[in-house]
């Protein structure tokens, strides 16, 4: 009798213990999609705070999981989180080291077991093109010009007249310049760009990557991955070398650089790294909605694929509406909803890995500067919204002019829910995963038309970009395409060889 009440009295213990720990459902992910999967950009500092503070942060993160995997999303890229003065962490202090506001280096290993265990890859935002004004090695370089330190920056008693604006005079706590030579930081005088033509620099950035590797992250977003030099060759070189070291350590680490700028300068960067964020086409994709005028973008994504699969045949394209420097898309097309939900068909329907910016998926507003467009996340009403960050005061995404997405969720009609749909058509559809691009001779000036073909299956996407219903005769071609898969408006209709496509719509069909 002693012992089964032992039994029962340790049974219980252990019961009440569990109960006070988190416990996380192991969720596999499968692997095969990987990297094409939905990712969400996540601005960590706006996203959901964990801790009370009023900052978002890791533990805020974790929190939303479910919210992420029901939207549709597979992976997360998260802003910077290292040690740094400023709000937006792209000035490191510590690169070894998360700020304090976002935990610790066990919080963070915490945060990626978690979210493996939830099915999420993760990617890190990490820029290594420049530090802090404020980092210890700097500071060393300024105090004390024969330090070993100054040859880790870029420095010039005489820059040229064409880059005066690049290159700035230290100042002391005091904001009195020291000394005559003026350092090289292009973004910022906050921010000294490092001097890659020191191999110890260079070293240094391979030790970053691989501490980060060694915990877990499953890639990285390379912040400004064209200025580690000014010299193009000599970038795609460094990054040849990077990619290399970085596969030698895990094969499996995706690197996408964030490289914007022509299509010829683009190219050879798809050769070391995985793929480059597509500004070329955020931007078009913006403008047709915003000017009403699909003009030839089809031709061009035709050419654009063709150019950059020279370069590298299985280049990847990370294609994107907005993103953390851009204006919000919601504000872009003047708060026509049916826009938005337009522009997410026109992501979700298009090669490449869809990323979505948060807060696009329940019509987020922002204009720059910067810190506009990465207001507090909205996940419910203020009053309920306890993990709301608070370290700003929103001017153009508040509960007065966007839904939160716990109101959207519950209404059939919502953006959020649009999302949603079109993000499960696009994993359930493998031609839009995986299909070749080809553009439709029914594409003008107020139609964007194009294919996806995949095998056997044939998929053509219309939509209509104009404020007037569009009436089109279908090709010979496309007379066996026949099955709507996804409509987004009652009014367009399908007659025979006629297809009338309402204002600001899609219409998908298949064999």
């Amino acid at each position: 009798m002693k012992i089964r009440l032992v039994l029962l009295l340790t049974f219980i213990n252990l019961s009440l213990l569990m109960a006070q720990q988190p416990i996380t459902l192991n969720v596999s992910q499968p692997d095969q999609d990987w990297p094409n999967s939905v990712t969400y950009h996540i601005f960590v500092r706006s996203f959901s705070d964990g801790n009370g503070d009023g900052i978002g942060d890791l533990k805020g993160i974790t929190a939303k999981w479910d919210y992420l995997r029901k939207l549709g999303a597979e992976a997360i890229l998260i802003s910077p989180v290292f040690a740094s003065p400023s709000y937006h962490k792209y000035d490191v202090t510590d690169y070894n080291k998360l700020s304090p506001e976002y935990g610790n280096i066990e919080s963070f290993q915490y945060f990626l077991k978690d979210a493996h265990a939830e099915g999420f890859k993760v990617i890190l935002d990490i820029p290594l093109n420049h530090c802090s004004s404020k980092h210890p090695w700097f500071l060393e370089a300024v105090k004390n010009p024969a330090s070993a330190m100054r040859n880790y920056f870029l420095w010039s008693n005489n820059p040229p007249a064409t880059e005066k604006d690049k290159w700035h005079l230290p100042k002391d706590e005091k904001g009195n310049t020291v000394g005559k030579a003026y350092y090289y930081g292009f973004f910022s005088p906050e921010m000294p760009d490092w001097n890659y033509d020191n191999t110890q620099v260079v070293e240094e950035a391979q030790r970053i990557l691989k501490f980060w590797i060694d915990l877990g992250v499953d890639g990285f977003r390379l912040d400004a991955a064209q200025h580690i030099f000014n010299d193009h060759i000599k970038n795609v070189g460094f990054w040849n070398m990077i990619s290399a070291y970085v596969r030698s350590i895990n094969k499996h680490i995706f690197l996408v650089g964030e490289v914007d700028n022509s299509s010829d300068v683009v190219a050879p960067y798809l050769k070391p790294l995985d793929a480059c964020f597509d500004f070329d086409l955020s931007r078009e994709v913006v403008q047709s909605l915003k000017n009403e005028n699909a003009g030839n973008f089809p031709v061009r994504m035709e050419k654009i694929i063709t150019h950059y699969k020279t370069a590298n045949k299985d280049y990847r394209d990370v294609i994107f509406l907005t993103n953390h420097d851009q204006n919000r898309l919601m504000s872009e097309v003047g708060n026509n909803v049916d826009k938005a939900k337009l522009a997410a068909n026109i992501l979700f329907t298009l090669p490449g890995i869809p990323y979505i910016y948060y807060g696009e998926e329940i019509g987020m507003k922002g204009e720059k500067p910067d810190e506009f467009i990465r207001e507090p996340m909205l996940f419910a009403p203020e009053k309920e919204d306890e993990m709301r960050p608070k370290w700003m005061k929103p001017k153009y995404s508040t509960d007065k002019t966007v839904e939160p997405a716990m109101v959207q969720i519950k209404e059939d009609q919502s953006l959020w829910n649009h999302y949603s749909r079109i993000i499960s058509l696009r994993k359930d559809n493998r031609a839009l995963q995986y299909g070749q691009f080809e553009n439709s001779s029914l594409s003008n000036k107020s139609i964007m038309a194009y294919y996806r073909i995949y095998n056997q299956m044939r998929v053509l996407i219309i939509n209509n970009v104009s404020a007037t219903a569009v009436t089109l005769t279908k090709e010979e071609k496309d007379n066996e395409l026949v099955n709507p898969i996804f409509q987004t408006s009652k009014q367009t209709t399908v007659k025979g060889n006629k297809i009338t496509v309402a204002p600001y719509s899609t219409i998908i069909l298949t064999n």
